[in-house]
């Protein structure tokens, strides 16, 4: 008995470690999760990537969807330099293609005279690598 229960203590702390493994937050302040691990390659930057987004509201509801419009979104990644291309691409470059994450990119990633940028928290987006 006492065999199976530390079986199953080892099997929480193991749970536990690997939800832990699958969020983080990014140098440049990005909340990240990922939903489903990919099995490709890692994307790199100057290489074109394709993705699906979609952009959740505060309540988690779906603002704006690629893939409902009908269309991938194509771009290279290091090729745009403002603050919130960059803490993109570098979380995209620890995804592999495949992966769909969850991503939160603060508000005070965006230029000053955004209208977004006035508001505190995150813009909540999930993202596809395809």
């Amino acid at each position: 008995m006492s065999t199976k229960l530390l079986l199953a203590g080892a099997l929480a702390i193991l749970g536990a470690f690997t939800l832990t493994a699958q969020s983080g937050v990014t140098a440049e302040g990005v909340k990240y999760t990922i939903v489903q691990a990919g099995s490709g390659p890692i994307p790199k930057i100057g290489q074109e990537v394709i993705i699906q987004v979609e952009a959740l509201d505060s309540t988690g509801k779906v603002e704006f969807s690629s893939r409902d419009l009908g269309y991938n979104i194509h771009f290279q990644l290091g090729k745009d330099l403002d603050p919130v291309s960059k803490a993109r691409d570098a979380l995209m470059t620890q995804m592999k293609k495949g992966s769909i994450y969850r991503e939160e990119l603060p508000y005070s990633l965006l230029p000053a005279d955004a209208p977004e940028s006035k508001k505190q928290g995150y813009l909540v987006s999930i993202v596809e690598i395809t």
